[in-house]
């Protein structure tokens, strides 16, 4: 595929987002086919943003993540870790500053 002309792009998370007017540009020049989006430059993105308008664009909020299962699933992570420091064993790779536990 040549870097000319690619048919797909794909962003990982925690990539640099793209920079919507140079996105546009590519959408409406036909440099690139489409795009779905869920991250953007500004959060939320701003009513009237130009990636709005146009037809190959699906855009969606930012909230994969939070379906029932997983907030389920941090609730019970979140319990866990506050009663293992309350129990005095902390759960060490869930805590930022290390250093404080000797």
């Amino acid at each position: 595929m040549s870097n000319e002309n690619p048919r797909i792009k794909l962003l990982e998370r925690n990539a640099a987002t793209p920079e919507a007017a140079a996105l546009y540009d590519a959408l409406v020049s036909g440099k690139l086919a489409g795009a779905g989006l869920d991250v953007f430059e500004q959060e939320p993105p701003p009513s009237g943003h130009s990636l709005f308008e146009l037809p190959n664009v699906i855009m969606a909020p930012h909230v994969a993540g939070v379906t029932r299962e997983a907030v389920d699933r941090m609730s019970e992570q979140t319990a866990r870790n506050i009663l293992s420091a309350l129990d005095g064993e902390p759960i060490r790779q869930n805590v930022i500053n290390q250093d404080v536990l000797g």
